[in-house]
């Protein structure tokens, strides 16, 4: 069985665009096809997120189909109760190992990571979300360092996954020193920084 990854990042709610990828993702996808979203799809600069609390995104996603997302830090800027709203409603996981409401539990609906399987493959998929520094106890969120999280979810996790797919909103420089770091992690799909790499890098 051959995986077939499609993967979008920083969306930023340009909907018009996000229109053309759609129809290339419908042509592309088959039965043994996966797609993530590396986070920053929902930004609340759009009108139909600020009125729906994200739901309008949500319903994108889920139109597409899309397996996961991780949360990036767009996804925070409308305030904790509305990411709380969107994660606890959305049918596509939203995912952060290292994302926590302020008082440092658990937020409703948000994933450390999940398991997918496709054809017999159990694929592991984690993501870790941009700390956000100064502006986290105003949006109401708690963020831990992100490569001792992944690592956790890695070690939690072990001898229960065929392939490792880690699906980050941490910039393209951070996730090429976990590259040279980490053994466990198959392939690491990045974003936040908007960087374009026409070829992967192995």
């Amino acid at each position: 069985m051959k995986l077939k990854i499609i993967h979008t990042n920083d969306v930023h709610s340009h909907f018009g665009a996000f229109k053309r990828a759609a129809s290339l993702i419908k042509e592309y996808k088959d039965e043994n096809t996966i797609i993530l979203d590396g986070g920053d799809f929902a930004d609340f600069k759009s009108i139909e997120l600020q009125g729906t609390r994200g739901m309008a995104a949500v319903e994108l996603l889920q139109s597409v189909e899309y397996d996961a997302l991780t949360i990036g830090n767009n996804e925070m800027f409308n305030g904790f109760d509305t990411l709380e709203y969107m994660a606890e409603n959305s049918p596509v996981p939203f995912i952060s190992n290292n994302l926590y409401r302020k008082d440092k539990e658990l937020i409703s609906g948000v994933k450390t990571s999940v398991i997918l399987e496709k054809s017999g493959l159990r694929i592991f998929i984690t993501g870790a979300s941009p700390d956000l520094q100064g502006f986290n106890d105003g949006l109401g969120v708690h963020i831990t360092d992100y490569k001792n999280a992944i690592r956790k979810e890695l070690e939690r996790h072990r001898g229960t996954y065929d392939v490792c797919i880690l699906l980050n909103h941490v910039g393209t420089v951070s996730d090429e020193e976990l590259a040279n770091e980490l053994d466990e992690v198959d392939i690491i799909l990045s974003a936040h920084d908007h960087r374009l790499f026409t070829h992967g890098r192995l």
